[in-house]
């Protein structure tokens, strides 16, 4: 296995508590960005969602410095733990309960909506978020899971603790409530409070 050179910050840190600070505050201004970046595109750019998250990332990382062997560089690393964050948050996120949501005849409209091609036309990036935004929490998160993360179905399963089974068919009305709120702002017929 490859060992990243000795130069990275994890080297100096634990000699005393200054080293330790000051090896971490380097490798917080070379990395935020990239994790940052990382888990804004994976938060439907909610920047207060994004900000907690990576704050918990870095936590994690400087609570964990030791533990770091340097089988990896230490942006991977930072990424693998934001990435665990990341799920953390979905996984909450699917246990919240939104009183009221109707799931009626959702099932009906546009199942083979191919939501990754609609995200990566550029053209319709803020009809997409606009859409993302207007479904509850676990449409929206089982969505950015799948399609952002590239999750598989049981992958998901794994990180919300339901059977790929439940997954799919949530999946499935995620899909069917983003492809009936995003025709309803492709025809300007939408408005937030219907």
């Amino acid at each position: 296995m490859t060992k990243w050179p000795d130069t990275h910050m994890f080297k100096v840190f634990s000699r005393n508590k200054e080293n330790r600070e000051a090896a971490f505050t380097a490798f917080y201004h070379r990395n935020f960005n990239t994790v940052y970046a990382y888990v804004i595109s994976r938060t439907v750019g909610d920047q207060t969602t994004a900000a907690d998250i990576v704050q918990e990332a870095f936590a994690a990382a400087y609570q964990s410095m030791e533990s770091f062997r340097g089988d990896s560089s230490e942006r991977t690393w930072i990424i693998g733990i934001a990435r665990n964050k990341l799920h953390d948050f979905y996984r909450k996120q699917m246990r919240i309960k939104h009183e009221g949501e109707s799931t009626d005849n959702m099932d009906v409209i546009a199942a083979d909506w191919d939501i990754e091609e609609i995200i990566i036309e550029n053209e319709t990036r803020e009809h997409v978020l606009a859409a993302l935004d207007s479904l509850n929490r676990e449409y929206k998160y089982l969505l950015m899971m799948k399609y952002t993360n590239d999750a598989s179905i049981k992958e998901i399963a794994q990180i919300i603790g339901r059977t790929p089974k439940a997954v799919d068919s949530m999946l499935q009305r995620a899909k069917n409530a983003f492809a009936k709120t995003y025709q309803k702002i492709q025809e300007g017929e939408y408005s937030h409070e219907g």
